[in-house]
């Protein structure tokens, strides 16, 4: 993954999650 930002997207709401 680039610059470690992971974009995980839940069944309704788009999550963003840092690493």
């Amino acid at each position: 993954m680039n610059g470690g930002i992971l974009v995980v997207e839940l069944e309704e709401e788009p999550a963003m999650m840092e690493f």
